[in-house]
């Protein structure tokens, strides 16, 4: 017997030990099948749908020829059938099956999601594409898969693993495949399968789904999808408002496409009209129509015979004034007054019921609540919520619209239930890294044209890899180039930020939404972590607007808190967010420290007391805190979270955690030290993958554990690598310049250095803000020259020596000195001579 075993044609022969070694060999392929990134079943699934889309390949034309005389449909059925499997595998709509069924498309890379193993489907010979959906579920969800072919179609099975292997260039999908047939009698070979695999899907009828579920092995999950019924209904609201020329065009595509073969073809179509001659006519003139557009499919000896039967029942009742028949060649309306639900005999027979008011339409359907699937629908506006609802507890798991009953979209439950869930299971365990890393490097490698120059082709680790800095991030980014991108995006909302700037330069970061709201989510659980508590009243000073993130996100995080969140921005006049802050009584300020400085500083702050500070953006001295503690009665003051735009949320603080000290965000990002700077790699982001991304920030790991248990190290932030300005052969230290501002009394904590060379030789200019205080300006820089040249060791022998131009000190009014006017950060240092 012909068959499909493992990426080739073969000869299978059913037995029992056949079985078993077939068995045997999909145990063992189990392990690789788990391990493939979701990116490359993606890919070979997209190429294989990609394959007979043209209607005049090979394949195509090989299965118009012969699937009209295997299946009975007429030749445009079948052609019309083909067209919807390149739809079923294109890769956006997998995706969006992915994220709706099991949350994420990388949920199988990540490992809290498993495939069930080897897994045996049992095809029903109804529509000869349930089959192939049936095996794309599982190869999707990275089972080990076996099909069990009808007996009504061993044509077209073979056909599609044709397609597949010819898309699988590596044999990565089609070696995990198995296409075999067996006579229903023969239980000995069903045994085998039902004992020895993880997972039996069966579709057909109640006998079929009864035979698997008797002597399932205790290890064996079966997913059973039995028969069912379907039904239309047209309200008289429905009616009145599209006409009964409408209401029977729709009503009739959905009972002849595959001739209601198909488990959401209605049966019966229920009419709130006790005599709805208008609407009958309307029906059998739009059946006769499509009879001749799209003819009837062959009509087997038993299926006549039904009709028949069926016709003569029909005609008795209008012979007893209970009913009305109208017929043709190859469709049959049949009228009965007493509105009950009625199996149609299928091929284009269509049972039509009156009932009265949702109330008794609902009493029609309930008795067959187990077996209903798909009620279409065809009713008014303000009816559509009710009927729904009502049918929906009568036991009919969908509510489409009239005349696409037969339509879904990726990811909508099937009869109720998520098909995708069922042929996997969900583990409790924590987020690891080793998986998700190599799952985002296959897939960067795959899709992203900057990253398949960079990476191998399947990557298993960093080693080797180039670090990314933000010339690539500028040059390979939106809107400059889509390099850097992937195929992660497709199909769902991405939104974009600004990050950098300072130079006129900015970059551009995109995410996905599901991205940005996980990051958010990340940054919530660390400010809960924090010291944030339920019932604080949060002031979000953070920039917003200009395509800025951290106001969104710090919105996004405070969302699944139980906290009132103010969203204020620091871009608000300051008056008015003391005012904001004072009246709903804030206890939590978070925003950009400068930004917090400067609202502190306000005559109107005083006496307004906020009890905790989160930070971002900026570094905090020692001096900010103490003024925050003075001016605002702050008590804790923590970071926010340790983030940029570029690489996402880094590392989070516990109350045990001082300082710049940090937890690595574990699960979130492979955080690396290479030589002194802090490289992360987002192992969420997959649009725009960040791998190796150099910071710019010097850090350290503490090789300590953390005294509040949590096992994510601690690293500790040491300042920018920029932090140190070699001016005049004098390496300065910004936290020197820092301290010795801090150490005026009369100053504020603002300052900027401007470096020159006027003449070749270096200048330092350093500006700054006076605070409160009468003192004159000069006699507030000659102070400040003074505590500089005690902290900057450096900058003073280099002054001694003649190699820098003497220093200019100049103070300034609170405000002058230029912020940058999206994210008001101050520029700390403007070099001229770069121009």
């Amino acid at each position: 017997m012909s068959a499909f075993l493992w990426g080739r044609r073969a000869v299978w022969a059913p037995s029992p030990a056949a079985a078993e070694a077939l068995c045997r060999d999909a145990l063992r392929r189990r392990a690789r099948a788990a391990a493939r990134g979701h990116w490359k079943t993606l890919e070979v699934l997209h190429e294989t749908g990609r394959l007979w889309a043209d209607p005049a390949s090979p394949l195509r034309r090989k299965a118009q020829a012969l699937m009209p005389g295997v299946t009975g449909f007429s030749p445009e059925t079948v052609r019309r059938t083909l067209d919807i499997l390149p739809r079923l595998f294109e890769r956006t709509a997998l995706r969006r099956r992915l994220r709706e069924e099991l949350g994420g498309e990388e949920a199988l890379d990540e490992g809290r999601t498993l495939p069930l193993g080897a897994v045996l489907h049992v095809a029903a010979g109804n529509i000869f594409l349930g089959c192939i959906d049936s095996v794309l579920m599982s190869l999707l969800t990275h089972n080990v898969t076996i099909l069990r072919s009808s007996s009504a179609d061993p044509v077209f099975p073979g056909l599609f693993a044709e397609s597949l292997r010819r898309a699988d260039r590596d044999g990565e999908l089609s070696s995990g495949l198995a296409i075999v047939s067996w006579d229903s009698a023969r239980k000995d070979v069903s045994a085998v399968f039902k004992r020895r695999l993880q997972g039996v899907v069966v579709w057909g009828g109640a006998e079929a789904v009864a035979s698997y579920r008797e002597g399932l092995g205790p290890g064996c999950r079966l997913v059973a999808f039995g028969p069912k019924l379907s039904f239309g209904v047209i309200s008289r609201a429905g009616l009145a408002l599209h006409g009964p020329r409408e209401a029977a065009r729709r009503a009739a595509r959905d009972i002849v496409w595959w001739d209601q073969a198909a488990c959401a073809s209605p049966q019966t179509l229920f009419v709130e009209d006790d005599d709805p001659e208008e609407l009958l006519g309307a029906l059998a003139a739009e059946l006769a129509r499509l009879d001749r557009e799209v003819p009837p499919g062959r009509l087997p000896a038993d299926a006549a015979a039904d009709r028949a039967a069926e016709r003569h029942r029909a005609l008795a009742a209008e012979l007893e004034g209970r009913g009305r028949l109208l017929a043709g060649a190859g469709w049959t309306v049949a009228w009965r007054r007493d509105g009950a639900l009625r199996a149609s005999p299928l091929n284009r027979y269509i049972q039509v019921s009156s009932y009265r008011g949702l109330e008794g339409l609902r009493a029609q359907v309930e008795p067959a609540a187990a077996y209903l699937q798909s009620a279409g629908l065809l009713v008014g506006p303000r009816e559509r919520e009710d009927y729904s609802a009502a049918l929906a507890a009568a036991g009919a798991s969908r509510t489409p619209e009239l005349g696409r009953m037969l339509e879904s979209s990726a990811g909508e439950p099937h009869d109720g239930r998520y098909p995708l869930r069922e042929l996997t299971r969900m583990v409790a365990k924590a987020p690891g890294a080793a998986a998700g890393l190599r799952s985002l490097l296959g897939q960067a490698a795959a899709e992203s044209p900057f990253y398949r120059r960079r990476l191998p082709r399947a990557p298993r680790g960093l080693a080797g890899v180039p670090l990314l800095d933000k010339e690539d991030l500028y040059k390979h980014s939106p809107p400059r180039s889509r390099a850097l991108l992937t195929r992660a995006g497709d199909g769902e909302g991405r939104v974009l930020f600004a990050s950098g700037g300072s130079t006129g330069r900015p970059k551009f970061s995109l995410y996905t939404q599901r991205e940005f709201d996980a990051t958010c989510a990340w940054l919530g659980r660390g400010l809960r972590r924090g010291g944030l508590e339920p019932g604080d009243v949060v002031a979000n000073l953070f920039a917003a607007g200009s395509l800025w993130s951290s106001f969104l996100a710090v919105a996004g995080a405070l969302g699944s808190s139980d906290v009132l969140h103010l969203p204020i921005a620091g871009t608000s006049d300051p008056s008015a967010a003391l005012e904001a802050v004072r009246r709903f009584k804030a206890n939590v300020i978070i925003g950009l420290p400068s930004t917090i400085l400067e609202l502190a500083r306000q005559e109107s702050a005083r006496g307004l007391r906020v009890s905790k500070v989160f930070y971002g953006g900026e570094h905090v001295t020692a001096e900010m805190a103490r003024a925050w503690r003075s001016a605002l009665g702050v008590r804790l003051v923590r970071s926010a979270g340790y983030a940029s735009v570029d690489a996402g949320l880094i590392g989070t603080q516990c109350p045990r955690c001082r300082g710049s000290v940090h937890h690595a965000a574990e699960g979130l990002q492979k955080l690396e030290i290479v030589a002194g700077e802090l490289v992360a790699t987002n192992l969420l982001r997959r649009l725009m993958p960040v791998i190796r991304y150099r910071t710019g920030d010097r850090g350290r790991w503490l090789g300590r554990p953390c005294p509040c248990g949590d096992p994510s190290p601690l690293f500790e932030l040491l300042g920018r690598c920029d932090d140190r300005v070699n001016v005049g052969g004098a390496h300065l230290d910004l936290g020197d310049v820092s301290r010795a501002v801090a150490a005026v009394r009369g100053l504020s904590l603002f300052y900027q250095a401007v470096v020159d060379s006027p003449g070749g030789r270096d200048r330092l200019t350093l500006r700054v803000e006076r605070g409160r205080g009468p003192a004159p300006a000069e006699a507030l820089a000659e102070r400040l020259r003074a505590a500089l040249m005690r902290s900057a060791f450096e900058l003073r022998d280099s002054l001694e020596r003649g190699w820098l131009a003497p220093l200019e000190l100049e103070v300034v009014a609170p405000g002058a000195l230029p912020r940058q006017p999206r994210t008001g950060k101050l520029v700390r240092v403007v070099d001229r001579r770069r121009g």
